[in-house]
């Protein structure tokens, strides 16, 4: 049981980890294009 539940732990964790790198990504582009707009006018 122990095992199972460690395994779930870590899913989680690896669910969290991987949702604030993606949400990262997207801001990142989002800032990028933000500023070569700025840049280009």
């Amino acid at each position: 049981m122990a095992i199972l539940a460690n395994l779930i732990f870590f899913a989680v964790k690896a669910a969290i980890f991987a949702g604030i790198a993606y949400a990262g990504v997207v801001l990142g582009k989002k800032y990028r294009q933000k500023k070569d707009l700025q840049k280009s006018k």
